[in-house]
């Protein structure tokens, strides 16, 4: 009797009490602790800390190109003098970060869309 009714629920089937719980996906039967973002590896942990020096070091770069930079006295360094007497990339350079995170934002979005509809 209990194997008619595994071999009709399939490879697919929910915990039982003394079981781990399980998902079905296109490959088979995967534990749901590997599926639920429960990773025991440091690449999660590396990917996330690159990611939030970098938005740190970006802000302060633009913070100094944009606002301190006006307030400096000439250096002499070539680089830094531009970066103080520019008017306009100085404010399209962020600007353009802006409108990309929107547009790939609104392509994210509509190809997921697409995708379930």
């Amino acid at each position: 009797m209990e194997e008619e009714e595994e071999a009709g629920r399939g490879a697919c089937w929910g915990p039982r009490a003394d079981e781990e719980s399980y998902l079905c996906d296109e490959m088979g039967v995967v534990p749901t602790s590997t599926r639920m973002g429960r990773e025991t590896s440091t690449t999660g942990w590396t990917c996330r800390w690159l990611l939030q020096t970098w938005a740190v070091v970006s802000f302060l770069a633009c913070w100094y190109v944009i606002v301190v930079s006006k307030w400096m006295p000439e250096t002499g360094v070539g680089i830094l003098d531009a970066i103080r007497s520019d008017t306009y990339y100085c404010l399209l350079v962020p600007y353009t970060f802006l409108v990309a995170i929107v547009f790939v934002s609104v392509n994210w979005f509509s190809m997921k869309v697409f995708k379930t509809a």
